[in-house]
């Protein structure tokens, strides 16, 4: 169900990090995450959540017959139509030569992955929730904490 293919997407995507953490296995930093993130929301994960594409333009027999034994398939017409959306850009990896980061103040990715979910939870807005259903929550929480919340093996 729903349940396998995300634990097949982000195994795919290469997220096994965020996958423990979702899944509650191991506590990590929210740099962590953020690192973590570009693999799961990357298009191949979306397309495998979708299933196996199985048409022609899927496919891309028509590339294949333009490229030959000879070609290469950046300049195929099939890559340069699908270019601009088919390929995921990482956010937090910097590609920029050497001269280039140490100028721009060298930092490192997981200093960049920080900085990313600061900026992520600055701008955050919560989505609109009926008072009603706020209430409830709260009550839960507060109900929960008194219990002595969940049960932990440390």
């Amino acid at each position: 169900a729903l349940g396998e293919r995300v634990h097949e997407a982000v195994d795919i995507g290469g997220a096994s990090r965020l996958k423990d953490v979702l899944f509650g296995r191991v506590r990590t930093s929210v740099g962590d995450v953020v690192l973590d993130r570009p693999p799961l929301f990357s298009l191949d994960v979306q397309d495998a959540l979708k299933g196996t594409a199985t048409t022609p333009d899927d496919i891309a027999l028509s590339a294949i017959e333009e490229v030959g034994a000879e070609g290469h398939y950046f300049g195929c017409q099939h890559t340069q139509d699908r270019y601009a959306t088919a390929f995921y850009s990482p956010f937090v990896s910097d590609w920029r030569n050497f001269e280039a980061w140490q100028l721009d103040g060298s930092l490192w990715t997981a200093e960049r992955a920080h900085g990313i979910f600061k900026s992520i939870i600055a701008e955050f807005e919560p989505p609109p929730l009926d008072e009603a259903i706020h209430e409830e929550l709260r009550d839960f929480v507060a109900r929960r904490k008194s219990e002595g919340g969940a049960p932990t093996d440390f």
